[in-house]
C-alpha cells in the first residue's frame, strides 16, 4: 500500500513539473529573445542563453529609437485608462445587481441568478459570437475602431453572482 501511496505522489509531482514547464518555458523563450543584440536572433546553432546579453531593445522601445514608432506611452496609457475605468464600473454596477439580488424578493429573482451564473461557467469566448454577428449587421462597421468600451463587452454579468454573497 505505502508504494502505491508514493508512486502516486511521484506521477503527481512529474504532472505538475510538466504542467510548470509548459507554462515557464515560453516566458524564458520570450525573455531570452528580448536579451539578444538583433544580429544574434537568427544564428545557428540556437543557444538558449545568449552568448551576448544585452538591454539595448528595452532602451531603444523606451525611447521610440525602432525602426517603427511605438508610441508605447499614448498606447500603455490609453489601457491604463479604458481597464481602471471598466474595473470601476463593473464593480460598481455589479455590487449593486449583487446586492438588489442577495437582499430584495422580486419576480423572476431565481430564474435570473440561474441565468447569471449559467452565463459564468460558459467560456469568454462565446459571448464574442453574438457580439460580433451583432456588428456584421450593420456594414461598414465591422473593420472600425471601437472607441470606449459597451457595457456588454466589459464583463458586467459574469461579475455579478460573486457579489450576491449569502442570502439572509
Amino acid at each position: 500500500m505505502k508504494q502505491r501511496s508514493v508512486a502516486r505522489w511521484v506521477g503527481l509531482y512529474a504532472l505538475v513539473f510538466v504542467g510548470v514547464v509548459f507554462t515557464v518555458f515560453p516566458i524564458l523563450w520570450m525573455f531570452t529573445i528580448s536579451i539578444r543584440p538583433s544580429n544574434e536572433l537568427y544564428l545557428t546553432p540556437f543557444r538558449y542563453i545568449p552568448p551576448t546579453p544585452t538591454l539595448e531593445n528595452f532602451t531603444n522601445v523606451l525611447t521610440n529609437q525602432t525602426t517603427v514608432p511605438a508610441h508605447l506611452e499614448q498606447g500603455f496609457l490609453r489601457t491604463v485608462i479604458v481597464a481602471t475605468l471598466t474595473t470601476v464600473l463593473a464593480v460598481i454596477i455589479a455590487a449593486l445587481a449583487g446586492y438588489a439580488l442577495a437582499r430584495f424578493r422580486f419576480r423572476g429573482r431565481e430564474p435570473y441568478g440561474v441565468v447569471m451564473l449559467t452565463t459564468q461557467m460558459m467560456p469568454a469566448v462565446l459571448f464574442l459570437v453574438p457580439l460580433l454577428h451583432k456588428r456584421r449587421q450593420r456594414p461598414g462597421q465591422i473593420h472600425q475602431r471601437v472607441r470606449h468600451p459597451r457595457p456588454a463587452d466589459a464583463g458586467y454579468p459574469q461579475a455579478v453572482p460573486p457579489t450576491r454573497g449569502i442570502e439572509p
